[in-house]
């Protein structure tokens, strides 16, 4: 066995579920939140799907059933993203929309892949 390498948790994860497919961005725009569903380029998210998500800034995301649910900050309901920082994240059957909001002042461009 010597010579073998174990394998990192990105490559199993790829060798599970194939090749990541990219659905689009999820670009925020001013201070509320956004969703695949109300960004610029829509697209959709299946129940189920297991997602790679990298955000280009800081931003707090969370599968939710509404759209606009998610909150930022010390208190809030989102998973703190940090930028250029690859996520995985399990959609749920009760939660469809995958919620976006900036930790900061600027913007976020947060790109989202289906692994398949």
């Amino acid at each position: 066995m010597s010579g073998m390498r174990t394998a990192s948790l990105r490559q199993l994860m790829g060798a599970l579920n194939g090749t990541p497919e990219k659905l689009g961005n999820i670009t925020t725009a001013g201070a509320g939140a956004k969703d695949q569903t109300s960004t610029a380029s829509t697209f959709t998210i299946d129940k189920g799907d297991l997602l790679l998500i990298q955000p280009d800034v800081d931003c707090y995301v969370l599968p939710v059933a509404t759209g606009g649910a998610v909150t930022g900050g010390a208190t809030g309901t989102g998973v703190l993203v940090q930028a250029n920082t690859s996520f995985y994240l399990q959609m749920e059957d009760s939660a469809p929309l995958l919620s976006v909001i900036r930790s900061g002042g600027t913007d976020v461009n947060l790109k989202v892949w289906r692994l398949r």
